[in-house]
């Protein structure tokens, strides 16, 4: 993910909003992000990969171990938040954030 407009293959995540993925499996997908970054730049690179069998998470759903927020509601700076000071509250601050949603079952 990045906040970089212009990188070939990425995809905007968030309408109106400097926010992308890119989906390579290339090692230099960093430098086509740097290449075209300013010094304002963010970059988060994720490796690996997470799956759940069958039905698994439609049932964590349904249990409430999931919660989502509606896209029109994030902010790219909650994503690319860098303040330490910020960092070590962010999960009780996302967890009381007013729009997140929880299924009830």
């Amino acid at each position: 993910m990045h906040n970089v407009e212009g990188v070939a293959g990425s995809e905007r995540l968030l309408r109106g909003q400097c926010l992308f993925i890119s989906r390579h499996r290339r090692v230099d997908l960093p430098r086509d992000v740097l290449d075209v970054a300013d010094a304002d730049a963010s970059l988060i690179l994720f490796d690996g990969i997470a799956s759940w069998g069958a039905h698994q998470l439609e049932g964590e759903v349904r249990r409430g171990h999931w919660g989502w927020v509606e896209p029109e509601h994030v902010q790219s700076s909650d994503i690319f938040e860098m303040d330490h000071g910020r960092l070590a509250g962010e999960w009780e601050r996302l967890i009381q954030f007013s729009r997140l949603q929880i299924h009830a079952s």
